[in-house]
């Protein structure tokens, strides 16, 4: 991890690994699922929401569920998407930006979805400022030295 963040537990229940930064507004977060838990839980999706996801790679649909959650879509730019190896993985990995309203700060995000053998991962970073922008390499770097143990 970068010498910028430290360890925290604040940040929910569901992450494995957390840091944070309160002076740079970043937060770094992996979250664990178990294959068979998300696959039953798309399975569901499918029944209720005919075509959801048809056509698309497990961790397209973990993007599909996740991000929503997150951020307002109809105000979310999303890039740099890539399919990936990280370590031996199967990954994607993208970023998300939702500008600031009335109400609210801009929204930064970095994201990993990742398969393991049993196991799905999440890396979330967040930041309401610019600091992500400007720690982008730092933060790449600790998505990229992920692995599953």
């Amino acid at each position: 991890m970068p010498s910028f963040l430290s360890p925290t537990n604040k940040l929910g229940e569901d992450a494995s690994l957390q840091y944070w930064s309160k002076s740079l507004d970043i937060t770094f977060q992996v979250v664990n699922e178990p294959k068979s838990e998300f696959l039953e839980t798309v399975a569901e999706l499918e029944k209720e929401i005919p075509g959801f996801g048809e056509g698309k790679s497990l961790l397209d649909k973990m993007s599909m569920i996740t991000l929503p959650n997150m951020f307002d879509m109809d105000r979310t730019e999303l890039g740099s998407y890539a399919e990936r190896n990280i370590n031996g993985l199967n990954a994607i990995t993208l970023n998300a930006f939702q500008p600031r309203t009335f109400l609210k700060d801009a929204v930064y995000g970095s994201f990993a979805f990742i398969e393991g053998k049993d196991t799905l991962y999440q890396i979330i970073i967040l930041s309401g400022g610019t600091s992500i922008s400007k720690l982008a390499d730092k933060l790449e770097a600790s998505i990229m030295s992920f692995r599953e143990l």
